[in-house]
């Protein structure tokens, strides 16, 4: 009577342990992969291509410098815990590399160095991580974002690349904004120069009012526009 009860306690353990296994596959079989992101830069990025098919986690919060920016035992966590590891590179998480390059993936991993600028850092020139003032680039590093994504969640790669090729699209209208607007601030402050150029009879001999002298590059800094693309309704 004795074995036979501990032959029963010993199958009621055994049932329940399979039963906890059972709910926790289930359970990671809907959790959704985790994306870890430096920047909300490439939080936006995601987000625009993945939609709500990924957990997007930030490390480095908005209003941080991401050149001195040191991580934290909770962004340790963040980058163990992620599924997919997306940062800019180009040395623009300068203080972090160490903790991103063993598993993470660079956004800017096969760009063209000659089409980025420079900068002085210390005075050691090198090359300038602000890729997104070239619409080409930042569309570079979309693609480049869209590949991992894919590789990620196979079942929802069709989805991430309409989603892209939509983002791209949007990418190109306000490049083309910002070129048209630039032109605008141009042949404004042409004209502007032009007519102060030519003294009237009634201001000939007055001094030139301070706002008709300014420089066209003076002008053109108050016009400069720079793409900066957020979590607008171009998901589809």
């Amino acid at each position: 009577m004795k074995k036979l009860s501990i032959l029963f306690l010993v199958l009621i353990l055994s049932l329940a342990l399979v039963a906890c296994n059972g709910e926790s596959a289930v359970k990671d079989e809907n959790q959704k992969p985790i994306v870890t992101v430096t920047t909300t830069f490439l939080e936006d990025m995601v987000y625009q291509l993945a939609a709500d098919a990924a957990e997007i986690k930030l490390i480095i919060p908005a209003g941080e410098d991401p050149h001195l920016y040191l991580a934290k035992p909770e962004d340790l966590s963040k980058i163990k815990d992620a599924d997919l590891l997306l940062y800019h590179g180009l040395h623009f998480e300068g203080k972090m590399l160490d903790a991103l390059e063993p598993t993470g993936k660079e956004v800017t991993k096969n760009f063209d160095h000659s089409k980025l600028g420079e900068m002085d850092q210390d005075g050691e020139t090198i090359v300038d991580p602000h890729f997104w003032f070239n619409i080409e680039l930042y569309k570079q590093a979309t693609e480049n974002a869209a590949t991992e994504l894919k590789a990620l969640l196979p079942d929802q790669a069709e989805k991430i690349e309409q989603r892209k090729d939509n983002y791209l699209v949007e990418l190109d209208k306000l490049d083309a904004e910002n070129k048209a607007a630039t032109l605008r601030a141009v042949t404004t402050s042409s004209s502007s120069h032009r007519r102060a150029s030519v003294p009237t009879a009634k201001s000939a001999t007055k001094t030139l009012p301070k706002r008709l002298t300014l420089s066209s590059k003076t002008k053109l800094k108050r016009f400069s526009l720079r793409v900066q693309p957020t979590r607008r309704a171009w998901i589809n």
